[in-house]
């Protein structure tokens, strides 16, 4: 309105009619518009404060660092396995006894900067690779084989259940890192002694030694700690159960997650003040704590990989299709679903097709909540699957695929009668 009116002040020929005309207003229309505007900025925030969805899902960032880089201090990241910062040392007898017993044993692990189809191949070929035991009796050949290393994904398994407990909303870490980590096995027993000192241990994984990365330890911003409560146990109405309390200093309902153990049969009961647990027990003890750490604005935070995450995109339009239940119908919903992260800025989505569940649909992407079992639909029941078709907007990374699988992951917490899917076409694009 301000630059109408200017514009309208400006066309006029007559100096003495625009100064007399600019007088005007000056003194009558301007308030009047600056009024109008406040009002109008009043009733935005208004609606948007009203629809504005908080979402309470945590965010969970990860990234990788080198294991002699890992900080005590840091006060944002913490190692996803408390394992993997502790001196890893070999037993010869462990090794001997694990191998009559499991016919197997893992003598290590290593990252393969390798897409996920190209580790595929790889475990299934079932090839192995020579190595050496150094002792100090001298050095012992060996053949490794080598597969997948699931430690961190059963981690998030045990997360989910724990966010199940919890009677929390799941939402799909975005960590492509902990799908790239090898194990190096032994399937055949070796001739070393018992009491023999393992000093190192090498193994030459040919034309894969440039992709591999030593000595790297996946890390997140979620502490595992132990927490003890505040105060006696306090027994509830019944008298049966007993509330165990402790303190929070953070009002958002994920910030402390209890971790207790399926047999205690209790429940979470949270507060603005506190987060307690409620179960028979009536000892004081400490509780195993999952506590996830918000990134703090205007903090910068420096690591040798990058940083994912699972952050939605901040915007008015997923606030307010988020704040209710909404069934998926079109193909604006499922393109609003899959643009929602910001971790979908790296890809364009080119199309969709629904076809028959048949066997020789190749996917390249795969299953990240493959933990999460459907018990609801019978599994004889025949699916559809719907296919994703999409294109990277540039160069493709080697985590590129496992970023593209966390967002189909997501996409199919929303369609669970079918099977989503997605399939790059037509390379790269700008």
């Amino acid at each position: 309105m301000k630059d109408l009116l200017n514009k309208r002040i400006n066309n006029i020929q007559s100096l003495e009619d625009r100064k007399v005309f600019r007088d005007i207003i000056n003194h009558v229309f301007m308030d009047l518009v600056d009024y109008q505007e406040r009002q109008i900025e009043t009733l935005k925030s208004s609606i948007f404060d009203e629809m504005s969805v908080n979402d309470k899902r945590p965010v969970i960032y990860g990234t990788m660092i080198k294991k002699y880089e890992y900080d005590d201090s840091d006060d944002f990241m913490f190692p996803m396995s408390v394992k993997d910062v502790e001196p890893y040392e070999l037993s010869a007898q462990e090794i001997n006894q694990s191998i009559v017993r499991n016919n197997s044993f893992m003598i290590g692990k290593t990252f393969l900067k390798c897409d996920f189809k190209t580790l595929d191949k790889l475990y299934d070929s079932g090839r192995t690779f020579k190595g050496k035991i150094y002792t100090d009796a001298g050095v012992i050949e060996i053949n490794t084989r080598i597969c997948r290393y699931r430690s961190y994904e059963e981690m998030l398994e045990h997360l989910y259940n724990v966010f199940i407990k919890n009677g929390l909303e799941w939402i799909t870490p975005n960590l492509p890192y902990i799908h790239k980590f090898a194990a190096f096995m032994i399937d055949t027993p070796i001739d070393i002694s018992d009491d023999a000192v393992i000093e190192k241990i090498e193994v030459n994984l040919e034309e894969f030694e440039e992709h591999r990365i030593d000595d790297v330890l996946p890390v997140w911003n979620i502490e595992q700690t132990m927490i003890q409560s505040i105060n006696f146990p306090i027994p509830t109405q019944d008298n049966v159960l007993k509330e165990h309390r402790f303190d929070v200093y953070d009002l958002s309902s994920y910030r402390y997650i209890p971790d207790f153990k399926d047999e205690d049969s209790g429940y979470v009961k949270r507060t603005k003040e506190s987060v307690s647990v409620v179960i028979p027990e009536s000892e004081i003890r400490e509780w195993p704590m999952y506590k996830v750490y918000p990134a703090i604005n205007g903090k910068h935070y420096v690591y040798p990989f990058d940083i994912y995450d699972n952050a939605s995109a901040d915007n008015f339009y997923n606030g307010y299709l988020n704040a209710g239940c909404r069934s998926v119908r079109t193909k604006g919903e499922i393109s609003r679903i899959l643009y929602s992260f910001s971790a979908s800025g790296m890809f364009k989505i080119i199309g969709y097709e629904m076809k028959e569940d048949v066997e020789n649909i190749i996917s390249d992407t795969y299953a990240v909540n493959n933990f999460i079992l459907d018990e609801i639909r019978a599994s004889f029941c025949s699916k559809n699957v719907l296919i994703v078709y999409y294109s990277y907007k540039y160069d493709n990374k080697y985590v590129a695929a496992d970023i593209m699988s966390f967002i189909i992951s997501e996409l199919q917490q929303y369609i669970p009668d079918m099977r989503c899917i997605g399939i790059e076409r037509n390379g790269t694009v700008e």
